[in-house]
């Protein structure tokens, strides 16, 4: 559905077991700490880097649980050294192991679903922001920078965190209190 969520495939309740199960597997997360995802393309202006930023001076001041795991799923451009920047990046800042890149995933919904926060780092605004509203009709709380559309559709503390945009304090903060969300 150009610009828009398609409420019948983005509906927790049509996710089975199973395919959240599967995913979980196949991509060895584990049972014990937070899941964080940021879905995009893998291009400099959704703000991997920004995230993997953010990721680092929280675990540098010990503000991550041990266990977690950060998934940037999205295809790659053809050719482009991006995501060979982001891997360096991941692994001069003592991420490996946390970080993980999933070139594309065929089951968005069910790839919520693994997900304990779902992140748009996106350095320009944007006129939808799909991966906002995806990731709240499956129930997961958002962190997107305040530009954009994701104004929009988040309410501050209520369905997500605003961060300042391009800003990796401001973005690690947000997160912060995303993952510190108890089921309650």
């Amino acid at each position: 559905i150009p610009r828009g969520v398609d409420l019948e495939q983005f509906n927790p309740g049509a996710v089975s077991p199973a395919r959240i199960i599967n995913l979980a597997k196949e991509w060895r997360l584990p049972d014990d700490g937070p899941v964080i995802a940021l879905p995009g393309r893998i291009t400099s202006w959704k703000g991997q880097h920004l995230l993997i930023d953010a990721l680092s001076r929280l675990q540098a001041e010990n503000r991550l649980p041990g266990n977690w795991r950060c998934l940037l799923i999205g295809p790659k451009a053809p050719g482009s050294s991006y995501p060979d920047a982001l891997e360096s990046r991941v692994m001069s800042r003592g991420l490996a192991g946390h970080i993980q890149i999933i070139d594309d995933c065929l089951d968005m919904a069910a790839a919520y679903m693994v997900t304990d926060a779902v992140v748009s780092a996106s350095t320009r605004p944007e006129a939808f922001g799909r991966v906002v509203a995806e990731a709240q009709a499956m129930g997961r709380p958002v962190v997107a920078p305040a530009h954009g559309a994701a104004p929009e559709i988040i309410v501050p503390g209520v369905t997500g965190w605003l961060f300042t945009p391009s800003d990796s304090v401001s973005l690690g903060k947000a997160i912060e209190r995303a993952v510190s969300l108890t089921a309650d």
